[in-house]
């Protein structure tokens, strides 16, 4: 729930040729079709080995692919120079997707209009967050560091930038909202406080650190969390004594909401503070007003889900449901529920009789009503039309991957679609994108497209280990292995069906 979520760690090094070995014999549900494309064929967005790509927002609403290009540094034992190589991202290489440029399947690179626009930036750290990119450029002689935010399209004159001591450091940023307010820890003895930055730059709080808390590991004071609402105007403070205060980031102000147990999670909608303990569940408003009950009793806050205005809890071997606004008492749902995996486009309810720690990665059973879906699986969705689920069945791996599995509903018997993949995608049509044979990531990987309806696989990318569907569904960003050093990153059109 809070349990530590609100810290991430700033260091500055930011963490082939076609193959159809199989990793097992067991019986491939769809035969796989044609022959792999040549990788020639797609539009190449890198210029040099690379990172993974992410997707980033620009301001104008544009997908851009976001990935490294360059690492620099080499770490020996103990962490000194002169082993292995680090991989610390130097180079940021952000590409603007626009609408599709493609006209057709098999065009390759003569079909690439100009709507990509590159941007190439040299820094010497990243973090990625949705609508910005935040850089770090360290000032050795001075011991300082600029924190630069960045919408991808913009030009330098809209970026914002702040100076802080140099030296590791937490970045936390409102990621439920534009990103665009974060808070910034300095990871050193003589730290004395920490500090929130606004984009606008429209107020800076600094906040002094709570007696006995270590700088260098604030993640491990006890009753110690800290959170910001989604639009990054406040950010609640739950300090070891338990006393809670939500501190505005707009002027500075402070408003005290009392002896708080340490579990809590923000009700961005309601605008208020969730909390569970020994007094029950409560929403506590961030403006005046009165606590508002939600269930008298508390609960494992480790089981607590929100979603379309509703907490979702496990208490007493049962499922609870209750409104986040205090409509209706909160009901048992689901007899033997211990999680909810999903919500349906109808409401429908899928639900886990495990708990999310009884097998590797989160992996357990799935129910609708009484009817099991799944045994030991993970990645649970509805299909688009609601008329189906999917899901990679057996798959309570280290890695993430499993059989990826179709049920119809109510009451389908389970079909394999594919063995040991890692990612999926369902397209407007039904189709489904898959990464498969991937037990572990190499260039064995391939990206596939699926079709249920007509029995059919088809090939799309070979050498594929993950990839992400542009907004419209009609291209995609895939990741290709690249020899022993990195991924060329490929831009890739959706194939029509047959």
């Amino acid at each position: 729930m809070s349990g530590r979520g609100f810290l991430r760690a700033l260091a500055l090094p930011l963490a082939a040729a076609a193959c159809t070995f199989e990793w097992n014999d067991q019986k491939v549900p769809f035969p796989l079709v044609g022959d792999p494309p040549a990788l020639s064929g797609f539009q190449k967005l890198n210029h040099v080995p690379a990172s993974r790509a992410a997707l980033l927002t620009g301001s104008d609403g544009a997908p851009w692919a976001a990935f490294c290009e360059f690492w620099s540094g080499r770490l020996g034992e103990g962490g000194g120079l002169g082993g292995s190589i680090a991989r610390n991202c130097k180079r940021m290489h952000l590409t603007r997707m626009g609408e599709s440029p493609w006209v057709g399947p098999g065009c390759g690179r003569t079909c690439v209009a100009a709507l990509s626009t590159d941007e190439i930036i040299d820094a010497d750290g990243f973090a990625l967050h949705g609508r910005e990119l935040y850089q770090m450029r360290d000032d050795a002689q001075a011991l300082t560091r600029t924190v630069t935010l960045h919408r991808p399209g913009d030009p330098a004159a809209a970026d914002a930038s702040f100076t802080m001591p140099a030296g590791r450091a937490l970045l936390y940023t409102n990621d439920d909202g534009a990103a665009d307010v974060f808070v910034y820890w300095v990871l050193d003895p003589a730290t004395t406080h920490y500090d929130v930055y606004r984009r606008d730059h429209r107020y800076q709080l600094a906040l002094p650190l709570p007696a006995g808390i270590d700088p260098t590991r604030p993640e491990q004071a006890a009753g110690f969390d800290f959170l910001l609402s989604a639009d990054g105007s406040a950010l609640v403070v739950h300090q070891p004594s338990g006393r809670m205060t939500a501190y505005s980031t707009l002027d500075g102000s402070a408003r005290e909401l009392g002896t708080r147990p340490p579990a809590f999670v923000l009700d961005n909608l309601h605008d208020a503070v969730l909390t569970v303990g020994e007094d029950g569940f409560r929403s506590v408003p961030l403006s005046d007003g009165p606590d508002l009950v939600l269930a008298p009793t508390g609960f494992d806050p480790a089981t607590l889900t929100l979603a379309s205005g509703a907490a979702y809890y496990a208490s007493g071997g049962s499922l609870w449901q209750v409104p986040l606004d205090g409509s209706a008492a909160a009901a048992a749902i689901a007899p033997g529920g211990a999680r909810l995996l999903t919500l349906g486009p109808h409401g429908e309810i899928v639900y886990s009789r495990d708990p999310g720690t009884r097998y590797a990665g989160g992996a357990g059973d799935g129910w609708l009503g009484d009817g099991r879906l799944m045994e030991r699986g993970r990645l649970l969705r509805f299909g688009q039309d609601g008329a189906r689920v999917l899901f990679l069945e057996h798959a309570a791996t280290i890695g993430t991957y499993g059989d990826l599995t179709s049920v119809a509903l109510p009451d389908g018997a389970p079909v394999t679609l594919g063995l040991n993949v890692h990612a999926y995608r369902e397209l407007p049509d039904h189709r489904v994108l898959a990464v498969e044979n991937a037990v572990y990531a190499g260039s064995w990987n391939r990206l596939v497209v699926i079709d249920q309806a007509a029995g059919t696989k088809h090939w799309v990318v070979p050498s594929t280990v993950d990839f992400v569907l542009l907004p419209g569904a009609q291209d995609l960003i895939a990741d290709v292995v690249s020899g022993a050093s990195g991924y060329d990153i490929l831009r890739v059109p959706v194939p029509v069906p047959p």
